[in-house]
């Protein structure tokens, strides 16, 4: 069985980088090992936002266990932002088929205080369709590896990066990198709660206590540092 998954993971790289896998994959989780020492990535200043990111398939395990998942379940995640007092958001993110295989990422954001200029670089970089946004409070807690972030009645992801941060001495067990570009150091996650209620066209769902999860760091393009 270890045989099929390479192929069919493999295969799927080769048609144009889905999954994450390969060197961007392994050289982006192997980065985390830089400041793996320190904690989840966090921003130093206003080039960086804090990321956390929670798909409803395993992101870093055995090649047979995400090989399983592949075909009928990370489809979904939540993809969410904290630039301080530049604001925060959190997207909903849905799509026909796994999102690591390049099709549409279908999002509804929940805003709150972030610029418009912002949020366009925001969906860029996640590569997101948006189909609504709506203000909301959106609350954001961070204490070391651990984190908290909820839309009242809408979504919740509590949990905390991998404390022995085995992703970082086992790169070749991590299938997908980030939603987002332009992420540093990211170090997978676990969730104990992860649970989106659904709306606005895309399905409710709930994936919990699997490493799920990636942490990390949010850098903005210089472009954008004036918005």
């Amino acid at each position: 069985m270890k045989s099929s998954v390479v192929l069919v993971l493999a295969g799927v790289a080769l048609a144009g980088g889905a999954l994450g896998l390969g060197r961007r994959a392994l050289s982006v989780v192997a980065s985390a090992a830089t400041g793996a020492a320190a904690g989840a990535a966090q921003p130093a200043s206003a080039a960086l936002a804090e990321y956390v990111e929670a798909r409803d398939c395993t992101v870093f395990g055995g090649a047979c266990h995400v090989n399983g998942e592949v075909s009928g379940q990370g489809r979904s995640a939540l993809a969410a932002w904290n630039f301080g007092a530049a604001g925060r958001v959190v997207a909903a993110v849905e799509s026909d088929e796994n999102l690591g295989l390049g099709g549409v990422r279908r999002a509804v954001l929940y805003v709150d205080g972030v610029s418009a200029a912002l949020l366009a670089e925001v969906t860029a970089a996640a590569g997101l369709t948006v189909l609504a946004e709506h203000r909301a409070a959106v609350a954001w807690q961070r204490a070391g590896d651990t984190f908290h972030i909820a839309v009242e009645d809408v979504l919740e992801l509590s949990g905390a990066a991998l404390a022995d941060r085995s992703c970082c001495t086992m790169p070749g067990s991590v299938w997908y990198a980030p939603l987002a570009q332009q992420v540093e150091g990211p170090v997978v996650g676990n969730p104990a709660r992860c649970a989106f209620m659904g709306g606005h066209g895309l399905v409710g769902w709930r994936y919990e206590d699997a490493n799920t999860a990636f942490v990390g760091a949010f850098r903005r393009r210089p472009s954008g540092l004036g918005a």
